[in-house]
């Protein structure tokens, strides 16, 4: 799925510790996974406590002692503090703060969810700082987990997701972030309210009718605390899921959960009212009044709220449960006073778990992002390797220091990393977006990335005209030579999913996604490799295309990028690419997408090269399309010239090819394919394609340049 526009999907400044290889490292898989502890240091005042050493800190994994590789105090800025002496360094600390709003669907009602979204706009806009990053999440019983924005530092992105809550997107987020599948769901929301207490009808106690009522609304009482409970349970499961792929994003995480809470009567159990009322019946002999299902517990409910906490303490979430409600009399509240109190006892048990805290009944939500931003305002990073085990298995973390008086705040455990196979969809989804917020100026071998721009639109205007009714076809390409496959952890036998996303220079944000799949390559062999192709309409400007290649069975990542830029089109244009030599390599072309495919040929598919290392004397096709030109008014085919040049852009040599093949596309448009052969004298080194094509009726020109590697021919 592919989309013109500004997406929703936006990079985060992250870099993955374990398990990706980032930045087309095909060889660099993790042997060894840094645990990290983020530790909040108070004193019996709640102030942070600045000058403790990596020698006040003890730390155990599962109860076993380990060493500190580093100790790092991080600022409210997100920034380093200098480490105080014995202080030991550490080589990939997160800087900033990763912020996640989540929504709840099932127990808020709208009017929590305005005020939910008017207290995350504040904190968006008054508590994030520079280097701090946000996402935003809905969750609910109807949709499960849905993310619709990723993490991103772009105020204005967060706060039109925030603001657009009422849109819930479908399954893939990155779907979502094309804005497809739109389905308007909160008009019809409604609140998952508990109904424990049924209103009884009046009636004569000798009655015979009342005796069948009463069992009547007994029955139907505990069929809707099965649906009830049933309704909670899918909630946590879902929790439990999304504090499960947050362990994806490294660093700390501070997740604010807007959410009115669950009646804990969904665990089972009896309030004292029920107690009372039962004993009164026993007592009166009224036995078969005496309702035994209240003493029901239902252990599975109260085990995946117990795991859902435990796994946001692992993925290094600490939870701030917000309730949106507000200060209210008690005729406004939905529930009875007891009630109140029970819907909030689940919310305490993940804050709890987490070092967070809850907030509830209070108009100040300015005082609540105050607070939550003091609390998060410094803490020690602490790190150590992590001992091996079995994939999956829950490691349990202790943190002691040493100096009297100090409390700390940390995670309680972490998970080790499960096989690829057992991800969900959100997990997925979220290696993707640690991966594309890499760095891969760090990559020694990056997977090779072309972007190569077809300039289909012409227009006159101002700036604004031209950015939204202009869009240029990009072709995008990527080659994985299977000498690379096979050093990289990718096997040329499993199916492989690649991911194209063009970056805006500057911002970061996603204007432009495309997204395929390529069967096993080794159903279609081939010398080379596997080169994957697809194209994103982009407005005029600069972009970074990131270029992401997946292996389905394993979960091992490649990535590479390449810069475009996309001019508005006034007059001759020009573009080229060298066509690829299909015999030697598994060539997979686009199924279908948001705009027509430029590599086309006398109406058929071609596949493009992604570099251009040639030998002196080599020959290779050259596919060119010539735009703006007018067949209306002159007949004549545009004259083309092709010559070498250096990088500085003297002219080395013409070059003569022969014709392959010469039409016109449209009256706009002509298409030419000619095979080139290189100068058989050519030093080794970097050079260009300058290619000039003039409309000769009008004296018009356009060009273009297509970057090529001469290396010398082994001797």
């Amino acid at each position: 799925m592919r989309a013109a526009g500004r997406l929703r999907w936006i990079a985060f400044t992250a870099m993955a510790v374990t398990g990706i290889a980032l930045g087309g490292q095909p060889s660099e898989r993790a042997e060894v996974s840094i645990v990290e502890v983020p530790v909040t240091a108070v004193d019996a005042q709640g102030r942070v406590v600045r000058d403790l050493t990596a020698g006040d800190f003890a730390v155990t994994d599962e109860g076993e002692p380990v060493e500190l590789i580093g100790c790092h105090l991080v600022d409210v800025a997100g920034s380093l503090v200098t480490p105080p002496p014995g202080a030991v360094a550490a080589s990939h600390v997160q800087i900033g703060r990763h912020f996640a709003f989540v929504f709840d669907l099932t127990f808020n009602d709208i009017a929590g969810l305005a005020t939910a979204r008017q207290a995350a706009t504040h904190f968006v806009l008054e508590r994030m700082r520079e280097g701090d990053d946000a996402s935003v999440f809905t969750i609910g019983i109807a949709n499960g987990t849905r993310m619709t924005m990723n993490f991103t530092k772009d105020r204005e992105q967060l706060l039109d997701a925030i603001g657009d809550i009422a849109g819930l997107r479908g399954q893939s987020f990155l779907a979502d972030s094309a804005s497809l599948m739109r389905v308007p769901a909160l008009a019809r929301l409604k609140p998952v309210r508990p109904a424990w207490e049924l209103q009884k009808k009046s009636m004569n106690p000798k009655d015979g009718a009342a005796i069948e009522a009463d069992a009547y609304l007994r029955a139907e009482r505990q069929n809707y605390v099965m649906q009830y409970r049933g309704s909670v349970g899918t909630y946590l499961e879902s929790l439990k899921l999304l504090a499960r792929a947050l362990e994806l994003i490294p660093g700390r995480k501070l997740t604010l959960l807007f959410s009115h809470g669950f009646d804990s009567k969904a665990f089972g159990g009896e309030t004292l009212h029920e107690a009372a009322d039962n004993a009164e019946k026993y007592a009166m002999g009224d036995l078969a009044k005496m309702d035994t299902s209240t003493r029901d517990v239902d252990t599975r409910n109260i085990e995946t709220l117990h795991q859902a906490a435990a796994q946001f303490s692992s993925s290094d979430c600490r939870i701030f449960c917000i309730d949106p409600g507000g200060t209210r009399q008690p005729s406004e509240l939905p529930e009875t006073a007891d009630t109140s109190f029970r819907t909030h006892s689940a919310l305490e048990t993940l804050a709890a778990a987490t070092g967070g805290e809850v907030y509830r009944h209070t108009n100040t939500y300015d005082k609540v992002a105050e607070r939550i931003d003091q609390g998060s305002s410094a803490y020690y990073l602490l790190l150590y390797t992590a001992p091996s085990g079995t994939k999956g298995k829950y490691h349990k973390i202790g943190v002691d220091v040493s100096r009297p008086g100090v409390r700390l705040s940390h995670r309680k455990g972490y998970f080790e990393e499960k096989p690829f196979e057992q991800y969900t969809d959100l997990e997925k989804q979220l290696q993707i977006a640690a991966i594309l917020g890499g760095d891969t100026s760090r990559s020694r071998a990056a997977i090779l990335t072309a972007a190569i721009p077809f300039p289909l639109c012409s227009i006159d205007g101002s700036p604004e005209q031209i950015q939204t009714a202009c869009l240029t076809p990009v072709a995008c390409v990527i080659e994985l030579p299977f000498s690379t496959l096979a050093e990289s952890g990718i096997s040329p036998e499993h199916k492989v999913e690649f991911f194209f996303f063009a970056l805006e220079t500057g911002t970061g944000s996603v204007l432009g996604y495309a997204h395929g799949q390529a069967a096993s390559p080794a159903h279609e062999p081939g010398e080379g490799g596997l080169r994957c192709l697809d194209v994103i309409p982009l407005a005029p400007g600069t972009f970074t295309i990131r270029s992401i290649v997946r292996d389905l069975n394993n979960g091992t990542c490649l990535t590479g990028a390449t810069s475009v830029s996309v001019g508005s089109r006034h007059g001759v244009a020009v573009a080229a690419c060298i066509l690829s030599e299909k015999e030697r390599w598994t060539n997979v072309l686009p199924k279908r997408s948001a705009v027509a495919y430029p590599l086309v040929l006398d109406g058929k598919q071609l596949a493009a090269r992604a570099g251009a290392t040639v030998l002196p004397g080599d020959t290779c096709t050259l596919l060119v399309k010539i735009y703006g030109l007018d067949r209306r008014t002159d007949q004549a085919a545009p004259d083309l010239q092709v010559s070498i040049v250096t990088p500085e852009g003297l002219q080395v040599k013409n070059i003569q090819g022969e014709l392959l093949s010469a039409r016109w596309a449209s009256d706009s448009e002509y298409e030419i394919a000619v095979r080139l052969t290189l100068p058989r004298v050519l030093a080794e080194g970097a050079y260009g394609l300058y290619l000039e094509a003039r409309d000769v009726a009008r004296g018009q020109k356009g060009t273009a340049r297509l970057p090529i590697e001469i290396q010398s021919r082994p001797l």
